[in-house]
């Protein structure tokens, strides 16, 4: 073979070459953008999870509080079986203790709550609060807004675990 037969086939090599890097460099940038994009996607899909569920979270707390305000009864393994078992499973372990220990103070002031209060009597359609002298309330009133307070403080550092979770999960 002569020289002039050699370079045109060395040419269409490396041109057929180049043109395999290039698909392939391509290709390994398309398949990271989409990966990126897949994890983007996956970043913002949990946060929105994460928001409805703590909303949920915080929608159900509050509504027992009420309740409990209103002596009504309430149980909140009925209502938030889905939401602890969401909890259970998404959020971090550092959510689970503070939800946790909301649920417990909230449970030790509604106790609290309930023997802090004069005896209600239902007379038709209207509640009657029974009023006694000495109060047999008195002992309880104290501790009662003692465990308020504390389920409170214990609420708003559930509240801050849950931001610090959804701004975590937006990265």
């Amino acid at each position: 073979m002569d020289m002039k037969e050699i370079i045109p086939i060395i040419g269409n090599a490396t041109t057929g070459v180049f043109a395999l890097l290039a698909a392939y460099f391509a290709w390994r940038l398309k398949r990271g953008t989409d990966d990126r994009d897949r994890k983007t996607a996956l970043a913002v899909e949990r946060r929105k999870d994460l928001q409805e569920l703590f909303s949920e979270v915080f929608a159900h707390l509050e509504q027992a509080i009420q309740r409990g305000q209103r002596l009504e009864s309430f149980d909140l393994t009925l209502e938030l079986s889905r939401v602890n078992a969401k909890i259970r499973l998404i959020a971090s372990e550092e959510v689970n203790l503070a939800y946790d220990d909301a649920a417990d103070k909230l449970h030790e002031w509604s106790l609290l709550h309930v023997k802090a209060s004069p005896r209600q009597v239902k007379v038709g359609e209207s509640t009657i609060a029974i009023i006694q002298a000495p109060d047999p309330t008195a002992a309880f009133k104290k501790p009662a807004a003692e465990a308020y307070e504390a389920l409170q403080a214990s609420l708003d550092n559930l509240r801050k675990c849950m931001r610090s979770e959804i701004e975590r999960a937006g990265s």
